[in-house]
């Protein structure tokens, strides 16, 4: 992701889980309020 909001993972904390939540909590700034996905 490019836009500079969600920051670089360290290496020692690479995982998938964190990487999932990482993403979820992206998503989740990007949608509006009252969207069904929240």
């Amino acid at each position: 992701v490019h836009d500079k909001e969600i920051s670089p993972i360290p290496n020692e904390q690479i995982s998938l889980p964190n990487i999932k939540h990482r993403l979820a909590m992206w998503v989740t700034h990007k949608l509006p309020p009252g969207h069904k996905l929240l």
